[in-house]
């Protein structure tokens, strides 16, 4: 990647500098096409996130609704551990999914609008 251009070649505009400015627009290229791909596979990533974190809501939410189910139960005698256990595992899910939900704005804030403000 590393290429050095002869400031006494470069005021000749000789061939010697005409190729190492070639050489050096290719990998100039090169490096945007690699930035651009990463940008949109950091996208892609943000996009199965956002539907990760929706239908783990929807999986948090039909626990609740289970430990309500057994907190309203007379027939089990073990039925506030069992409520208890599941808000509980709610509680825990939901904790991750915002933590998840900020993992993602943050990896959409620092790579994808900072990479694409650069490649712009």
């Amino acid at each position: 990647m590393k290429h050095t251009v002869d400031f006494k070649e470069c005021l000749k505009d000789s061939p010697k500098f005409r190729a190492s400015l070639e050489d050096a627009e290719n990998d100039i290229e090169a490096l945007e096409s690699r930035l651009d791909k990463l940008v949109r596979q950091c996208t892609a990533m943000i996009e199965a996130g956002k539907m990760f974190s929706n239908a783990s809501s929807g999986f948090v939410v039909g626990v609740r609704d289970l430990a309500n189910y057994f907190n309203d139960d007379t027939l089990v005698s073990d039925n506030a551990k069992v409520s208890t256990s599941l808000s509980r595992f709610a509680h825990a899910m939901s904790e991750m999914l915002k933590y998840f939900n900020i993992l993602m704005d943050q990896a959409h804030r620092s790579i994808c609008k900072n990479l694409n403000n650069f490649i712009r």
